[in-house]
């Protein structure tokens, strides 16, 4: 029974929310390495992100690309995307305004360069948010070069200064 003399403190806690780590439906089904297959997905991208956020002891949590919406993704100062390369319009829009409105958002391999079905999008998120432009890429590789600073950029802090607000308890998700 003196396990349970802490349950009413337990019962007010809830988890710490830091990062989210983008689950694409989109991506595992429109955009697969026919080789490796749609389970390959979360296994050769989403998963090894996550380990790398729980190596380095970042509190994180898996959210859907479904779930892409303004109020969720303020809950979190760190958005990643594991080769997420499927994203819709609004996604990518919402995405854009997160970072604009001081997130952070780190992508990982193909990001953004098709729709929500798989079809080609333009490079222009990656331009405004990341600075960068994409070929598609050749199998195996991927060619990125600078587009400029943009505007997105502005007065953003370094993702270590955001990790040290939070680790010094200054910054709360």
């Amino acid at each position: 029974e003196r396990c349970f003399r802490l349950d009413p403190w337990f019962e007010k806690t809830q988890p710490a929310e830091f990062a989210a780590v983008v689950d694409s439906v989109e991506t595992q089904t429109y955009d697969v390495d026919a080789a490796r297959g749609a389970g390959c997905w979360r296994v050769s991208r989403m998963i090894p992100l996550a380990q790398a956020a729980r190596h380095y002891g970042l509190p994180h949590t898996y959210l859907a690309s479904s779930k892409l919406e303004p109020g969720r993704l303020a809950r979190y100062p760190v958005v990643m995307l594991p080769n997420v390369s499927c994203l819709s319009a609004d996604q990518r829009r919402m995405l854009t305004d997160y970072v604009r409105a001081g997130g952070v958002l780190i992508a990982a391999g193909e990001t953004a360069t098709r729709d929500e079905i798989g079809r080609p999008a333009g490079g222009e998120f990656l331009a405004e948010v990341f600075g960068l432009s994409a070929c598609l890429p050749r199998p195996g590789t991927a060619q990125f070069e600078a587009v400029g600073s943009p505007a997105a950029f502005a007065d953003l802090p370094w993702p270590d200064e955001v990790t040290g607000q939070y680790q010094e308890g200054t910054n709360h998700p």
